[in-house]
């Protein structure tokens, strides 16, 4: 997907010790163009739904190439 992609998630426990924050993180690079996109989930595991990441890079290069 784009030129160059990496994609992390993020878990720490709550303050209180009750459960887990999660955070996925994506950073995709198309040409010369950086696009990032998060969610943030508490209590649950956190999955971008790539299918949508994928429409906003394909938007990227196509708004470059235009």
């Amino acid at each position: 997907m784009g030129d160059e992609a990496l994609s992390f998630h993020l878990t720490m426990p709550l303050p209180d010790g009750d459960g887990l924050r999660d955070e996925h993180h994506v950073f995709v690079r198309t040409g010369n163009v950086t696009a990032s996109f998060q969610e943030l989930n508490v209590g649950r595991k956190t999955e971008f739904p790539l299918d949508l990441v994928k429409k906003q890079v394909d938007r990227l290069t196509s708004a470059q190439s235009g």
